[in-house]
């Protein structure tokens, strides 16, 4: 088995430069646009070849590096932008909320952002999603067993905030004046 520095190095000396764009023999600029475009498909394509795959990769690693790869993996989907928000609308209304009340809960969220978040926590086996197709239609987003366990964690972060918030903020405006005071006293 490939170790995980050797596949590293093997990687790094399959760099490839790409190909030089040779200058044009005509001035009609759409037949020197499909040129380049094919010089630069071409070198994409044997670039793509040559990097290994995510299971190459994987496959070199020892148990305790796909571990930690995979806990980070779970925590940045928790640290993303949007994921504690939607987790504290589902807290704040009883684990179920449908689909547009989670969107008016949490202001700023697009409904694509929204829609990506909860595909990954549906993915992580975090949120359940029910089509609702009595009376309204509708969609309904509702923690799992597995998702509940977040309740805790995610109610101490958000009384964590709440606390030092303006204390944060203060550190903020301080940083900013010091390094406003430096700029111009370089």
């Amino acid at each position: 088995m490939v170790s995980a520095g050797k596949l590293h190095d093997a990687i790094g000396s399959l760099r490839i430069a790409a190909p030089p764009l040779q200058a044009p023999r005509t001035n009609d600029s759409a037949v020197r646009k499909a040129r380049d475009w094919y010089q630069i498909e071409t070198w994409c394509k044997l670039r793509t070849k040559l990097q290994p795959s995510f299971l190459e990769v994987t496959a070199a690693m020892s148990s305790s590096e796909k571990r930690v790869r995979d806990d980070r993996v779970l925590l940045d989907l928790l640290a993303d932008k949007w994921t504690i928000h939607v987790l504290g609308s589902l807290c704040d209304h009883g684990y179920r909320r449908r689909f547009n009340a989670i969107r008016r809960d949490v202001p700023g969220l697009s409904q694509k952002s929204l829609v990506q978040c909860l595909r990954r926590l549906e993915k992580s086996g975090l949120v359940a999603r029910t089509v609702l197709t009595a009376g309204r239609l509708g969609v309904e987003y509702a923690f799992t067993d597995l998702g509940r366990t977040l309740q805790g964690p995610v109610a101490a972060l958000f009384e964590w905030t709440t606390e030092y918030a303006d204390v944060v903020r203060a550190a903020q405006a301080a940083f900013e004046v010091k390094t406003a005071d430096e700029r111009h006293a370089a």
